[in-house]
């Protein structure tokens, strides 16, 4: 009868760390392993960015393939050096997309079963910036557009160094669901014992984000980084005793 009574008092105690949104796993005597009790717990915190991508595109337009090309190509160059003569090394630039294709003419004339004429060719040249000097972004886009860049293509900020936010986030995670556990082994009239294992679930990536840019309000634009949020869900096992 004493047995039986214990028993009901677990299954009791169990259901109300449940109710309080702990999970239990308890076990007790014989060889088997000691009670525990799981819980999760969740933290977001705030990140700072500390890289910048910015594309600049330069599109141009000529009555043949070579003109074209030779136009655009004046261009990105001007930009490229405009850019540099910030300070910015080589290394952060880097041609992500150039394309050449014919523009045509005559569409009546193909509707009525006769080839399209081409009218002119179309290239366009996409350079990409990826900086650590985020107080630069707002003049790499001044100086690229004042030198030929005719359209932004993204303004992209990314947190590379994601260790001491994921880590700060993590902590804070474990934290809770310390505090929660030791709610549920107080109710049950236990004493919390040490960490028997911690999963990461869901792990946090931090995704980079973009920002709008406006060239006719820019003057050397303020293009704000501000903050990223970087969250992480663990799920913690105590020991009970």
């Amino acid at each position: 009868m004493v047995d039986q009574v214990a028993r009901w008092g677990w299954l009791v105690a169990t259901v109300a760390v449940l109710a309080m949104g702990g999970i239990i796993l308890v076990r007790g005597g014989g060889t088997g392993p000691p009670p525990a009790i799981t819980e999760i717990g969740t933290s977001t915190v705030q990140a700072s960015p500390d890289t910048a991508v910015v594309q600049l595109g330069v599109n141009s337009v000529g009555a043949s393939a070579e003109s074209a090309i030779t136009h655009n190509d004046t261009l990105m160059a001007a930009v490229e050096k405009a850019i540099e003569q910030l300070g910015l090394p080589a290394s952060d630039l880097q041609t992500i997309s150039y394309n050449l294709y014919p523009q045509y003419g005559g569409q009546g004339k193909a509707q009525a079963g006769g080839a399209p004429t081409i009218t002119g060719y179309n290239v366009s040249d996409t350079l990409q910036v990826t900086t650590s000097r985020l107080q630069l972004v707002g003049q790499v886009l001044s100086v690229g557009i004042a030198s030929g860049a005719n359209s932004v293509q993204n303004v992209q900020y990314e947190v590379l160094n994601q260790n001491t936010a994921l880590s700060r986030a993590e902590g804070e995670a474990i934290a809770q669901a310390k505090a929660q556990a030791q709610t549920a082994a107080s109710a049950m009239g236990k004493a919390l014992g040490s960490v028997l294992s911690v999963e990461e679930i869901a792990p946090s990536a931090i995704v980079p984000y973009g920002v709008q840019y406006n060239p006719a309000a820019s003057g050397g634009s303020p293009v704000l980084a501000g903050t990223q949020p970087v969250s992480v869900t663990v799920k913690v096992v105590f020991a009970v005793r």
